[in-house]
Formats: C-alpha cells, sequence, structure tokens
C-alpha cells in the first residue's frame, strides 16, 4: 500500500477555482477534487498545504506507533494478572491487581483513539481554513468536467509531487 498518491497535483483556474488532482496507483482512474475558497488561493500556498499535510500525516503515523506500546502493556498485564499469574501460584490480590490495571489501561488506550482521531481532522481542516479552501466543500467532479477546467487559459498547475 502507497502512503500517499502516486501522482498528485494542485489546479488553479483563470476564475480561481482550485482542483486537486490524484492518482492512488498507477492502474487506479485519476480523482479530481474542486474546492470552494474564502480568498484568492496561490499555487504556492497550495503546494504549502501538501507539505503541511505531509508534515502532519508523518507525525500520525508515529503518534499512533506510540499508541501502540500501552495496548501492548495491558493485553500482557491481562493475561499476566488473569491467567500467568494464577497458574504460578501469585496471590489472588496480586494477579487480580494487575489484571485490572491492565483492563483500565486497554480502556484509556481504546478511548483515545477517537480523541486522537478528532484532534488530526481538526489540524487538517486548520491548514485547509488557512489556507483558503473549505473543506467541507471538497467534492469530486468527472474527468471530462477537470480537464476542461484545466485545459482552459490562465490555469495553473503544480508539479506532481
Amino acid at each position: 500500500m502507497a502512503s500517499g498518491p502516486v501522482d498528485h497535483r494542485w489546479h488553479v483556474t483563470a476564475r480561481g477555482e482550485v482542483l486537486e488532482s490524484y492518482r492512488l496507483g498507477p492502474e487506479q482512474n485519476e480523482k479530481y477534487v474542486l474546492y470552494e475558497t474564502t480568498r484568492t488561493v496561490t499555487l504556492e500556498e497550495l503546494i504549502g498545504l501538501t507539505a503541511a499535510g505531509d508534515r502532519l500525516m508523518r507525525r500520525a503515523s508515529a503518534t499512533s506507533v506510540l499508541m501502540l506500546v500501552p495496548a501492548i502493556a495491558a493485553i500482557s498485564a491481562i493475561v499476566a494478572g488473569f491467567f500467568v499469574l494464577p497458574a504460578t501460584g501469585a496471590s489472588e490480590s496480586l494477579a487480580g491487581t494487575v489484571g485490572f490495571i491492565g483492563v483500565a489501561l486497554l480502556l484509556v488506550a481504546v478511548f483515545s483513539l477517537p480523541v486522537f482521531h478528532r484532534v488530526m481532522r481538526r489540524r487538517i481542516a486548520h491548514h485547509h481554513a488557512q489556507t483558503g479552501l473549505v473543506q467541507e466543500s471538497a467534492h469530486t467532479i468527472s474527468e471530462k468536467k477537470a480537464q476542461a477546467m484545466i485545459a482552459d487559459p490562465g490555469t495553473r498547475s503544480s508539479a506532481p509531487d
């Protein structure tokens, strides 16, 4: 699985419309997304948005990996507390404490995922808003309409990422 689009470009028409085109794989069709804007957006700002999005995704990937550590520790504590410690003759209070700490830690890890997801979505929306794009307005358009917009005189396009 690719970490991002294989071919990604931004297009700004002479009328100020912003169009994003990307292809997720060499064999897949190109997708075209049209955005509403709150102001005139430059191609340089859109390239900066892509760079900021890339940094944000790298940070999110690293954080996701770090979130696995408490989940693995929690599962280990549950197994140790409810199965291993009782089988080795440890006291019931010690085994129960370890097991319930593992359950609590696992619940914290599981319930932190939606919070993490919400924070990431807000940061992405913030980057779009700073650039002048209305993220909620993004909608896919047909290839024919997109190609006509890109072919219009005055349309500026970024180099493929």
